[in-house]
């Protein structure tokens, strides 16, 4: 056989490999996008979507050990086949409503600021600036301390600091750059715990400013100085400059298979809201599955349908009632703004449903559908081609 007949006999194997390895890209591209639950919000959905909406939020991370390195030269099917499983494990639930566990601290423990101790001199001087909260709701005051400590004979010495200068620096919307001035003392008022614990701390209500009225991110930068020395220290903080939807009521029931709660709420700007829950066992801390939905809201009173996936309530195993708990959510981007968080910190129990009363069935949907019928497509074609 010359080499030209040779390369045309080898033409349609290798289109055979492209295509799967092109598929497998295609298909597990979707599989990849996951989410912590605090991104960018989805596209808009419609509200009345009984087996979930047509947004795509991120999906649910995959099981553990999902992902494997294959060995130099593995037999193309033998991948594909594995790849399959795989993905049919992880999207046996829908990307917007999954298990929730105990480690997922991005969804449990959504709110908590984001801090760490900072060194401040070379004598062994740590440094800590720490917040009450990730995000401030509208109405809400925000509280901000600075604490200075030396480690001796394993025991924690507080050490005493002075905050010279401290202002609040926009970091969003039309006007960036310092906005006010704010006091931190030591005297066990306006949040202060405790008097002369040397922990300095200053409190005040961001929707309250007029600074920030067209902003939703902002600063805390101060001037610390400690034994003659000085270093300038800096704390973020996301807030909601105004309300835009407050929850009225909640209401629950089985449909469809799925665990449905009807959020009753008045919306005071039109927009796409985001919405996140939690659900719970009865003692309201076993954490059992979350959600994540967006609607489209006209201004008003208006009803969004958060779906908990029957199958994730199934295979938990546990009985009602249920407990939704972590209701909160934001209204999308709009004209200059970021997106405005709103919030509804009471929890909420439900009917006592049985686990078995919710649906045992996989998530289906068009999208799962074709993508596991192109992977059984090639592996076939592969298969017919022997090796």
């Amino acid at each position: 056989m010359t080499a030209a007949a040779r390369r045309r006999s080898l033409a349609p194997a290798l289109v055979i490999v492209v295509i799967a390895g092109a598929v497998v890209v295609w298909l597990l591209r979707g599989r990849d996008q996951r989410d912590d639950g605090r991104g960018s919000p989805p596209a808009p959905a419609s509200v009345a979507a009984p087996s979930g909406p047509a947004a795509a939020p991120p999906r649910a991370p995959p099981p553990p050990g999902m992902r494997q390195v294959e060995a130099p030269g593995a037999p193309p099917v033998a991948r594909l086949k594995r790849e399959l499983e795989d993905y049919k494990k992880s999207s046996i639930y829908p990307h917007w409503s999954y298990p929730l566990t105990p480690d997922m601290s991005f969804l449990l423990r959504w709110n908590d600021a984001v801090t760490g101790d900072l060194p401040f001199d070379e004598a062994g001087t740590m440094v800590r600036f720490d917040g009450s909260a990730g995000r401030v709701f509208a109405g809400e005051p925000y509280t901000a301390w600075i604490e200075a400590w030396r480690t001796e004979g394993g025991k924690k010495r507080s050490v005493p600091l002075r905050v010279t200068r401290a202002v609040v620096e926009v970091t969003s919307g039309p006007a960036s750059g310092e906005a006010f001035e704010l006091t931190f003392k030591d005297d066990g008022a306006s949040g202060d715990v405790q008097a002369g614990d040397f922990i300095q701390t200053t409190r005040f209500v961001p929707s309250e400013r007029d600074e920030l009225s067209r902003t939703t991110q902002a600063r805390i930068v101060a001037y610390v100085e400690l034994a003659g020395d000085a270093r300038m220290f800096v704390r973020d903080f996301v807030f909601a400059p105004r309300p835009v939807l407050e929850v009225v009521a909640l209401r629950d029931e089985v449909r469809d298979g799925s665990l449905v709660v009807h959020v009753d709420c008045d919306v005071l700007e039109a927009g796409v809201y985001t919405f996140y829950a939690n659900l719970f066992a009865s003692d309201g801390t076993t954490p059992i599955a979350t959600t994540k939905l967006s609607f489209p809201l006209a201004a008003g009173r208006r009803t969004a349908d958060l779906v908990f996936f029957g199958k994730v309530i199934q295979d938990a195993a546990i009985d009602g009632p249920y407990v939704v708990k972590d209701l909160h959510g934001l209204k999308r981007e709009a004209d200059d703004e970021l997106d405005v968080w709103w919030n509804h910190p009471r929890s909420y129990q439900t009917a006592a449903y049985r686990a078995d009363q919710l649906s045992d069935a996989e998530w289906d949907d068009p999208e799962r559908t074709e993508k596991i019928s192109n992977f059984e497509r090639v592996i076939r074609e592969l298969e017919q081609r022997g090796p």
